[in-house]
């Protein structure tokens, strides 16, 4: 078994193809969608240039102390978050701009002091809506104490309101160093894809024994059929082992990407995918005389997965579609990266063993079918 493996392993690292798989590409889709999708991950130091682009057309035929108000409000949000803001001459020229997609948001405040809002589909013009709400809900409350209260208490809800009295404690779990940025978000999770990618790329390295004769060498060399089939399992944790965890250093120290309080669980983590994603190689190898056709499935399934999973897009935060969460919350690739973001963000430890539990009873279960099929092959 053990010279199989050191084969194995001395074949990976000549096969310059596979390095470029394993080594190069991951390291340029990191840089690639890190910077591209920087914007749907606002932090704290960018989160202006994620509000830059929201624009507010207002008209008001409103009463004097309402449209100030709400002027300054507007004033407020654009020094504090760099949404800009704009007074129009009237709401239909404001509704032609949101149709051509040069504003987010039209308001007019009507002579019943009546909010009426415009807006386009897109998330942020959501956010402006709500903001929005918020000023008219918070004007609306000072308006009703300052004709219905006491003296006393309308002074007392003004101070509250405006003086900057604070009565809420925030607790932000893992976030001593930063909030999570588009980087830190694909330096973990293009680790997770390239185990999963490298499945395909590393199966063609057996392609030759296969169709040199891998069941007659295995008798004419004495050894098992089962100790062969576990000798690949082995080679291919090894290698995939060493792939994934030079990524997630590399990554880690060149890019920063933040791995939370617990990087020994990242690692561990990791290891464990490794192991699920190599009972699956070691399935396609037993299961498929013609090996190629077994990459092929593979090469087929793995976009999928990584799609449904969060490796291109973190889709179950931003898509709508309740059948599509209920099939990628069970993919193996979502599972790892719940795993990863809640260890991360929230110091999530019992999402980290549900993980272990799924990658290790897959992994069991698709290493006896393996041996199984393995054994009964002629």
């Amino acid at each position: 078994m053990l010279k199989i493996i050191l084969k194995d392993i001395k074949t990976f690292f000549k096969d310059k193809t596979v390095l470029f798989w394993a080594l190069i590409f991951p390291v340029f889709l990191t840089l690639l969608l890190g910077n591209a999708l920087m914007s749907i991950f606002p932090t704290t130091d960018n989160m202006n240039n994620f509000f830059s682009d929201i624009k507010i057309e207002y008209v008001s035929d409103g009463d004097r102390i309402l449209t100030e108000s709400f002027e300054e409000f507007l004033s407020t949000i654009e020094k504090e978050m760099d949404i800009s803001y704009t007074k129009s001459e009237n709401i239909e020229s404001s509704i032609e701009k949101i149709k051509n997609q040069e504003i987010s948001i039209a308001v007019e405040i009507d002579s019943n002091n009546l909010f009426n809002i415009t807006k386009s589909r897109q998330s942020k013009s959501e956010l402006a809506e709500n903001l929005i709400k918020i000023f008219v809900e918070k004007f609306n409350v000072v308006q009703t104490v300052s004709t219905k209260g006491n003296q006393a208490f309308i002074e007392e809800v003004l101070e509250e309101l405006y003086n900057n009295k604070n009565y809420i404690e925030v607790t932000s779990l893992n976030r001593e160093k930063r909030d999570t940025s588009a980087m830190d978000y694909f330096g973990i999770v293009n680790v997770f894809s390239l185990v999963f990618l490298m499945i395909p790329n590393i199966l063609p390295l057996f392609s030759a024994e296969v169709k040199e004769g891998l069941l007659g060498r295995i008798r004419i060399s004495g050894i098992s059929k089962t100790k062969y089939l576990i000798s690949k399992f082995i080679s291919l944790s090894i290698l995939l082992s060493i792939v994934a965890l030079t990524m997630l250093i590399f990554n880690i120290l060149v890019f920063d990407v933040f791995v939370g309080n617990s990087l020994v669980h990242i690692i561990l983590l990791l290891l464990s995918t490794v192991i699920l994603v190599c009972a699956i190689g070691a399935l396609i190898i037993a299961k498929f005389s013609k090996l190629d056709e077994g990459i092929g499935l593979i090469e087929s399934l793995v976009p999928v997965a990584m799609f449904l999973g969060g490796g291109i897009l973190p889709i179950l935060d931003f898509t709508g579609d309740a059948g599509l969460n209920a099939i990628g919350k069970y993919t193996p690739l979502f599972v790892q990266n719940k795993a990863a973001f809640g260890l991360i963000n929230g110091g999530n430890y019992n999402v980290i063993t549900e993980a272990f539990r799924y990658n290790f009873s897959l992994a069991i279960i698709l290493m006896i079918l393996a041996v199984i099929i393995f054994n009964r092959k002629e």
